[in-house]
């Protein structure tokens, strides 16, 4: 469009000039002249306008178009501003999800956890308040006695390493030498005890030795009747206060040792004195007894010949419960007292 306004502008500027140097004659004077020429500068001018028009339209189109690109790049700035924010909400709420997801099973499994960690306490306590049942309680008594049987023989143990007088007195022989093998048999250290000692209601202590069978039937604090021989016709009352849980072996037989407390101020006792001793195992007053010898075994039962009208002879079977002294046994049932039964 400038080029076209350019051209214009040419051919007017030519026409002033030839105009310029037009000479009027008859049919065209210099009204004519004169005219023509200020037509031309109108138009000139009209094209100046136009062309100065024209130019602050192509700015103006310029400034718009710029205006518009940059409309354009703050659009498409905004666009991937919003699409990055979109995707990071998106990867945020992606992360969100995880993570709610794992907390979600951390808490589903501690609440597993701890229903687990309920169910074991509930049932624990169940156990607890619950009355213990008897194979339960036997169990207990039953390492309950072992671990007693071990600190029994570790207490024995630990006894027997020291060697502690059990009274007060004067060492009267020592029978081994250091080194010197020892011989069961034979005591290692004799004590004689001060006599005013065994006089003010001191302690006596007598070994007995007991055999495997009857072992068993020995209980502490057992009443023991102590007869010594130094001392005819006297008895002593003692008590049994110590079963050594380990065996003695003598002459190849299993023997246990127990000893005897009795407690007197009346006799000048004298250790290493020989006593005989009856331990009262069971006792039982007001029983029917007969002599061992009267009883015959047959097939596992019992039985007597009792004694009728002085000369029939019936035999009975008969219960028996109690052993004692002498070859005296128990009855039980079967007889009555003032049967005579027939002893040979």
């Amino acid at each position: 469009m400038q080029e076209v306004f350019n051209i214009f502008k040419d051919a007017l500027d030519k026409a002033s000039l030839l105009l310029e140097n037009t000479i009027t004659v008859e049919g065209f004077t210099l009204t004519d002249l004169d005219n023509l020429k200020t037509t031309i500068e109108t138009n000139k001018t009209s094209i100046n306008t136009a062309s100065v028009n024209l130019e602050l339209k192509k700015q103006a189109i310029s400034q718009a178009k710029l205006n518009q690109i940059v409309a354009l790049e703050s659009s498409q700035t905004t666009l991937d501003q919003a699409k990055n924010s979109l995707n990071q909400a998106e990867h945020n709420l992606y992360q969100t999800k995880i993570e709610l997801k794992n907390k979600l099973d951390l808490a589903e499994i501690q609440v597993k956890v701890q229903e687990e960690n309920l169910i074991s306490k509930q049932t624990a306590l169940s156990l607890t308040t619950a009355f213990p049942r008897k194979v339960d309680l036997a169990i207990l008594e039953a390492q309950v006695q072992e671990a007693q049987t071990a600190l029994d023989s570790v207490q024995n143990n630990l006894n027997k390493s020291v060697l502690k007088a059990p009274i007060n007195g004067v060492i009267a022989q020592i029978n081994f030498e250091k080194a010197e093998k020892i011989d069961l048999t034979m005591p290692v250290i004799s004590l004689i005890a001060h006599s005013n000692d065994l006089q003010n209601n001191e302690e006596i202590n007598i070994e007995a030795d007991i055999s495997e069978v009857d072992i068993e039937k020995i209980k502490l604090q057992n009443k023991v009747d102590v007869i010594l021989d130094a001392f005819a016709g006297q008895i002593f009352i003692g008590k049994v206060v110590f079963i050594e849980p380990a065996e003695t072996i003598i002459d190849g037989v299993v023997y246990y040792k127990i000893k005897i407390e009795i407690i007197t101020d009346q006799f000048n006792i004298k250790p290493g004195m020989t006593a005989d001793v009856d331990i009262y195992t069971a006792e039982k007053k007001n029983v029917l007894t007969i002599p061992q010898r009267a009883i015959q075994t047959k097939n596992s039962k019992k039985f007597v010949q009792v004694l009728e009208n002085g000369n029939v002879i019936r035999e009975t079977e008969i219960i028996i419960g109690l052993r004692g002294d002498e070859g005296i046994v128990e009855v039980v049932s079967g007889l009555k007292d003032g049967d005579e039964i027939v002893i040979n």
